[in-house]
């Protein structure tokens, strides 16, 4: 079963060696009763670069 979704990593320097990102998901599925289902999502998080 194919479920279609959608998904982006944003990275963004924001200022020397830290680096701020989000990372938006979009799913839309359906279990297998037949119920459709959907799920949103974002996952944010930051890197320091030493």
């Amino acid at each position: 079963m194919l479920i279609p979704y959608s998904r982006e990593n944003l990275i963004y320097p924001l200022v020397t060696a830290f680096d701020g990102a989000a990372a938006p998901m979009f799913v839309d599925g359906a279990n297998e009763s037949g119920a459709s289902s959907d799920m949103t999502r974002l996952i944010l998080f930051a890197k320091y670069g030493f």
